[in-house]
């Protein structure tokens, strides 16, 4: 599966940034914000109400050969394609650093649920 994206330009409370609309194959991903970093990194910025499985499978999927995430992004950040090296974002606080290596939703959602239990043990647990 990939991920498309289309373009919108909105003002956000986020400003540089952009927003984007992400489509997954179905309308489950709404805005996402999106920075441009440094050194070909993407900031995107999760909606308040993505479920962590389908925001996996959107940002692996930004790595499909068929999606267009890369290209759109590049476009309206005005820099070359192949500069886009990976994506950076915080889902529950807990930070992600995805490229092309380890696009994969499945270890995503692994890394998410280990630090997600590494979290209750040490902050919601202790009495």
């Amino acid at each position: 599966m990939y991920s498309t994206i289309i373009f919108e330009k909105q003002k956000t409370f986020y400003e540089p940034k952009m927003s984007v609309f992400g489509v997954f194959n179905y309308d489950s991903i709404p805005n996402i914000d999106v920075e441009y970093i440094k050194d070909g990194i993407v900031k995107i910025y999760p909606p308040a109400k993505a479920h962590i499985n389908e925001f996996a499978e959107f940002v692996a999927g930004a790595f499909d050969a068929e999606s267009n995430f890369a290209s759109v992004i590049c476009e309206h950040l005005k820099v070359p394609v192949d500069s886009f090296k990976g994506i950076s974002f915080d889902f529950n606080d807990f930070h992600f650093e995805i490229t092309k290596e380890n696009a994969n939703a499945k270890w995503i959602l692994k890394e998410w649920n280990k630090q997600w239990k590494k979290y209750r043990r040490e902050h919601l647990f202790k009495f």
